[in-house]
């Protein structure tokens, strides 16, 4: 199986208006679930 590395940084704030500033500051809003509760991050947009 093929795995791939995401440099991002934890999210405490979420929502409409944290997901919003976010994207506007060339970042993306990330969630990954699994293994217990959700981890709300975000990547630079250019990693992507």
């Amino acid at each position: 199986m093929k795995s791939i590395t995401i440099n991002g940084s934890k999210r405490e704030s979420v929502g409409k208006v944290a997901t919003k500033a976010l994207r506007n500051a060339g970042r993306v809003p990330c969630v990954l679930y699994g293994g217990g509760e959700p981890l709300h991050f975000s990547a630079p947009e250019l990693d992507f």
